[in-house]
């Protein structure tokens, strides 16, 4: 066993050096989507927690049914998010 970078990689015998070549191509796009789903995720909790911060600004010392129904809602999506 080397330190090369894939020795974790096990192919069977019958992969040429082409079909290897063309799972990892696939393999590292399938990595592709997931990561970028994840990140579109990320991008979109940021988005909730902002809007949080800016309705608790609102938030006047006064009760405001409308800011109080907006926060519960992006409560709500932020617990879902998780």
């Amino acid at each position: 066993m080397g330190n090369e970078e894939n020795d974790f990689l096990v192919y069977p015998a019958c992969l040429t050096d082409l079909s290897i070549l063309q799972r990892r191509i696939k393999l590292k796009g399938q990595a592709l989507k997931i990561i970028r789903a994840e990140r579109n995720e990320l991008r979109q909790r940021l988005s909730l927690l902002r809007m949080r911060e800016s309705l608790l600004e609102q938030m006047g010392p006064d009760f405001d049914p409308e800011v109080s129904r907006k926060l519960d809602c992006v409560d709500f999506l932020l617990l879902r998010a998780r």
